[in-house]
């Protein structure tokens, strides 16, 4: 039953589209429709040929006026998105044996409820049919992967939504900032009655976390501890004790996660282990800090991603996929441990029948400095042709889910407490990891060209062209380096460079060092004599590009 798909698309297109040119034909099956097939649909059956009525259902739709595409294609992916696990694997098959233009209709066709109800988007950009619709062309875009005829990847994308939404701020504000605009409103008005000095204003929906620079880490796990999960949906505004507010400098916040998670991730503070020096970080089998702090650490990283800091945290592509249910392999031991990797990829390449004398492995093994058993009395059972697979499976599973599940689990629970985990469940790990860490993909031609320039500066001045002729002939760390004294972090958020820009200004001494405002990418450059000189001071200002302080011109 699964190689074939049990009906005939070819004879029903051309069958439906004969009956549909009568125009009283036509309105009783959208109404049949609509009315009582939609209502009947099967979301679970033991029968697999009874889950082919989800093929046809399409070609019904489409041979229906255009107009009554959109109301019947999000009937039909509310009733997609209904069915049970093993029903949906069922239809999943059948997809995937489509011949290309039937998939493509059902592609189609989800595109045109999206196309025709982007005009009424923000005023109704939470309804449940938004994600029902996503959610099945995400699951069609899967299927397309191992299809037998796919589909272009272009055949998904939908040309009108980047015209229409700007895809950064609505993922931010509506997806995993829930009345995010009225949060930020409050938050420049409390900001304006500070200024006047009015002190009778009601609480803004904004979450203050006051915490002391010299015991941030213990301010912060302390603030967290004790929060109502509510302020968790809150924009948060970091203020420092003692010091005058300034919530309109997204600055603070972005050293404030740059500066916590740096301190977190070292191997001396014992959160994390790295089975190599230059390897990602995981979570220790057994940890030395109390578990309690990985649901804190995990309430942190949501809360940078639901204010939109983008924060680089050496973190493997397993921790994204574990967060969104999907299951690491042996592609993930090569990112964690390229060399254990290497080995277990060697040990099941290996077909000659001497595998157990050669590599002399049982189902016993270290990690993290431990002896371990993957099965019962493992270090009695060899590895051998006939079970490499089965021990291979085993070691990855215990890596990644027995031997970090209660750290882990902890993480993920504090993580999704101030997300939305079924809209982060749209995202693939790939680009749940790109909008966490952002990327390193670098574009420092359009750096220089998207500079915006004030004041005596303009690209022909003698001192920018002296600038940005010492930029690009500095080493990739340099510029990177550049790069967290301008804005915090050497890292690209997901929507690129484009409109990634540099503000240069001007500063009276030649004598001062370069300065930044990372809130704006603000760079003051004094007017240097010589390329010389510039690069000097712009190498002394970036090797010291850590800290909260303001920009300070230094002699």
């Amino acid at each position: 039953m699964d190689g074939f798909v049990p009906v005939n698309l070819q004879e029903a297109r051309e069958v439906l589209k004969e009956l549909t040119m009568t125009d009283w034909i036509a309105r009783q099956i959208d109404s049949s429709l609509l009315n009582d097939l939609f209502l009947g649909l099967p979301r679970s059956s033991p029968h697999q040929e009874a889950l082919a009525i989800f093929l046809l259902v399409p070609e019904c739709c489409v041979a229906l006026e255009a107009c009554s595409i959109p109301l019947l294609a999000s009937e039909f992916a509310e009733a997609v998105t209904g069915l049970s696990e093993g029903s949906s694997n069922i239809l999943e098959n059948y997809w995937s044996l489509l011949p290309g233009p039937f998939l493509e209709q059902i592609v189609q066709m989800l595109k045109t409820y999206v196309s025709a109800m982007l005009p009424s988007y923000n005023l109704f950009p939470k309804d449940k049919t938004w994600i029902d619709i996503l959610k099945v062309l995400k699951k069609l875009y899967k299927v397309n992967m191992k299809a037998k005829c796919p589909l272009q990847i272009s055949t998904f994308c939908i040309d009108e939504i980047p015209q229409k939404i700007d895809l950064e701020d609505d993922f931010w504000e509506w997806e995993l900032h829930k009345d995010n605009l009225l949060k930020i409103k409050a938050c420049c008005e409390l900001v304006n009655c500070w200024r006047l000095g009015n002190s009778d204003t009601p609480e803004p929906p904004v979450f203050i976390l006051k915490v002391r620079r010299h015991f941030l880490l213990e301010d912060t796990w302390h603030k967290l501890s004790i929060l109502e999960d509510s302020y968790l949906k809150m924009h948060l505004l970091v203020q420092f004790e003692n010091e005058m507010p300034d919530y309109g400098d997204l600055g603070y916040l972005v050293e404030f996660f740059s500066e916590v998670f740096e301190k977190v991730v070292q191997p001396e503070y014992g959160m994390f282990m790295y089975c190599e020096s230059t390897s990602p970080m995981w979570f220790p089998p057994k940890p030395s800090v109390e578990k309690n702090k990985y649901f804190l650490f995990g309430i942190l990283y949501g809360l940078s991603m639901a204010n939109g800091v983008t924060a680089y945290i050496p973190f493997p592509l397993a921790v994204f996929k574990k967060l969104l249910n999907k299951k690491p392999t042996l592609s993930d031991v090569k990112e964690l441990s390229p060399v254990l990797g290497r080995n277990l990829q060697t040990v099941l390449e290996y077909e000659h029948d001497d595998l157990e004398d050669m590599f002399q492995l049982c189902y016993s093994i270290s990690w993290d400095s431990m002896d371990v058993d993957l099965i019962e009395n493992g270090i009695s059972t060899a590895v051998n042709n006939a079970n490499k697979k089965d021990f291979v499976d085993k070691y990855v599973d215990y890596i990644f889910n027995k031997s970090v599940d209660d750290v882990f689990s902890e993480f993920k629970r504090g993580f999704y407490k101030g997300l939305d985990e079924q809209l982060v469940g749209i995202f693939e790990p790939e680009q749940l990891m790109e909008v966490a860490i952002g990327n390193a993909k670098y574009d420092w031609d359009l750096c220089e060209k998207n500079a915006v320039y004030s004041g005596i500066y303009s690209p022909t001045h003698p001192t920018i062209k002296m600038f940005w002729e010492v930029f690009h002939e500095l080493s990739l760390e340099d510029k990177k380096h550049f790069l967290v004294f301008l804005a915090g972090n050497d890292r690209i958020p997901v929507t690129g460079m484009e409109p990634w820009k540099i503000y240069p200004h001007y500063l009276p001494s030649e004598d001062l060092i370069p300065g930044a405002g990372i809130c704006f990418h603000l760079l003051f450059l004094p007017v240097y004599s010589t390329k010389q000189k510039l690069k000097e001071k712009l190498l002394q200002a970036i090797s010291h590009n850590r800290g909260f302080g303001r920009f300070v011109p230094r002699v």
